[in-house]
């Protein structure tokens, strides 16, 4: 049940700046799995901290056998995991954030389940959200198939819709097989989205899944509100063409290449959203709308999104495709001065 090293999870974490937050995030790690029979580690990355984080990890691993600590220069957080998974001797590898945390009784629950499940690629389960600092929990459960091992391909069919998408891309709600996680890599050049691209690497080689019930990760996640985060709509859209360039050969893989259109259409739609909640829009903010909506990579985007789309964002859907660029922005002006829709 545990790797050649005698390690049954590896955690990996990388840090930046993280004084405030680090210690709840070990903390909530060690707690809990020193009540499990299972050997395991946890990896941090220092990623260049600036901050108290580099001593803090420091004191943890005098504190803690099983914590390793990497200084390494700032790399970002996608190069910081690779240095992680490298490192890693367990026979499962978890991804977490220096910033997050999990939630009191969970990790007995996933090590039980992934242990019951031995062999499977990839475990899933439920995550938390906070969306500004002492707010409420939002949680994300995962959904009718929760509790049972399942094809890949039926997991995607479920999962890789609009209203699902983050269940299935991010990383702190999963246990990854060791040999699964090692296989695929991180996308250094990728500003946005790189967690999807990873996950669906993952799905590619990995033909079962176990989605567990509970939700047992809390994500802080205080940008909530912001698509882009602070990066420009053009840098925005170009990650979201790389993302769907990335997974549609993976979804196509499982035969379900209208899926990769319908994500397509909700990506494009999250952008140009983006650009409608700007307070002052530039000519440069305009230019750059007008040319997401002409953009030739829109032309098999699908026109509908199973229902859920409002009159607005299916004419805009109309304009991209044909590459009506002007027009569409037509439409997002009108819509900003609320005569339309």
């Amino acid at each position: 049940m545990v790797s050649d090293n005698g390690v049954f999870l590896s955690f990996v974490i990388p840090v930046y700046n993280a004084e405030k937050t680090v210690r709840q995030c070990l903390d909530s790690i060690v707690a809990q799995m020193n009540t499990v029979d299972e050997p395991y580690e946890i990896i941090c990355v220092d990623d260049g901290s600036t901050d108290a984080s580099p001593h803090i990890l420091d004191d943890y691993a005098v504190k803690y056998e099983e914590l390793s600590v990497v200084h390494a220069a700032n790399g970002g957080p996608s190069q910081a995991r690779e240095y992680g998974v490298a490192l890693a001797q367990g026979k499962y590898i978890a991804f977490a954030d220096s910033d997050d945390y999990y939630r009191d009784d969970s990790l007995s629950g996933i090590v039980r389940e992934v242990k019951a499940n031995d062999g499977i690629g990839m475990y899933i389960f439920g995550y938390c959200e906070r969306n500004e600092p002492d707010g409420a929990l939002t949680e994300h459960k995962t959904i009718t198939s929760a509790g049972k091992r399942q094809s890949t391909h039926d997991f995607l069919k479920t999962y890789a819709v609009p209203e699902h998408t983050s269940l299935l891309n991010f990383l702190f709600n999963k246990v990854y097989r060791a040999d699964v996680a090692k296989s695929a890599h991180f996308d250094h050049d990728v500003v946005l989205g790189e967690d999807a691209l990873y996950n669906y690497a993952c799905y590619a080689v990995c033909p079962e899944v176990y989605v567990g019930g509970q939700t047992a990760y809390v994500y802080e996640n205080y940008s909530a509100h912001s698509l882009s985060r602070g990066r420009s709509l053009d840098e925005v859209w170009a990650a979201y063409k790389t993302i769907v360039q990335g997974i549609a050969p993976v979804l196509e893989q499982y035969g379900l290449g209208m899926q990769a259109q319908s994500l397509h259409a909700v990506y494009l739609i999250g952008v140009i959203h983006e650009y409608l909640r700007k307070p002052m829009v530039t000519p440069q903010d305009r230019h750059v709308a007008a040319a997401i909506l002409r953009d030739s990579f829109n032309r098999k985007l699908l026109l509908s999104v199973r229902g859920r789309m409002g009159t607005f964002d299916s004419l805009l859907l109309r304009c991209a495709r044909r590459g009506w660029g002007q027009l569409g922005l037509l439409l997002c002006d009108m819509k900003r001065l609320r005569k339309l829709f």
